[in-house]
């Protein structure tokens, strides 16, 4: 279910963005704001970088949190609303909370653009086990007079998940090592730049120490 959990957050990050015309300045700059929308929420320098406006890139963000929320299927589940708006926080109090500096951009042979992130992964996934949410489902069942039904099961692992990870990430805890992660701005045949989804879920792996789980 954990794993589950991680896939789902990694789509919530896997908006690409887009800007036209760039220096090796701007190239640092765009990452950054970029960073900054898919994963803070913040939208001021993008918009500003990219022409853009703050009702679209919000509408955007906002958009891509319900197709999140649909790909975890929380519609197909027999799962409270209010369980479900916990959820929707949760997952962007995570995205939020990741760690990183954008460094200087270089500038390749082919006019695209390499630039250098360097991030203190979070470790609030590695800080938790299966056998932790399984141990609290268990316990929970025990204290309970009829065996629940799987549908019950179900929403009560989501339940005691949901109540480890609010923890976790009240006090986030991060990896004292350093990574450093190179994102490419790439360029389509129209001259628009933009960050690949394979960058963005590289970040991720990164962001939120994901290759240890």
């Amino acid at each position: 279910m954990k794993k589950k959990f991680l896939m789902l957050l990694m789509i919530l990050t896997m908006f690409v963005l887009t800007a036209c015309g760039m220096t090796e300045e701007e190239a640092s700059a765009y990452v950054k704001a970029s960073l900054d929308a898919a994963y803070k929420g913040e939208f001021e320098e993008f918009v500003e970088i990219t022409d853009s406006t703050i009702e679209g890139a919000q509408a955007m963000y906002e958009e891509n949190m319900v197709h999140t929320m649909e790909a975890a299927g929380f519609s197909d589940m027999e799962i409270n609303d209010e369980l479900i708006g916990k959820y929707k926080q949760l997952f962007l109090d995570i995205s939020k909370s990741v760690n990183y500096t954008v460094g200087a951009a270089t500038e390749t042979e082919n006019g695209e653009f390499e630039v250098q992130v360097e991030i203190n992964p979070l470790l609030v996934f590695t800080n938790i086990s299966e056998e932790e949410i399984t141990e609290a489902v268990i316990d929970r069942i025990m204290d309970m007079k009829k065996y629940p039904s799987d549908e019950k099961i179900t929403e009560i692992a989501f339940e005691e998940m949901y109540e480890i990870l609010v923890e976790e990430i009240k006090e986030p805890t991060y990896s004292d090592e350093k990574i450093v992660q190179s994102v490419g701005v790439h360029k389509d045949e129209d001259g628009m730049y933009y960050i690949s989804e394979e960058d963005m879920l590289a970040l991720d792996n990164v962001f939120f120490d994901l290759e240890n789980k």
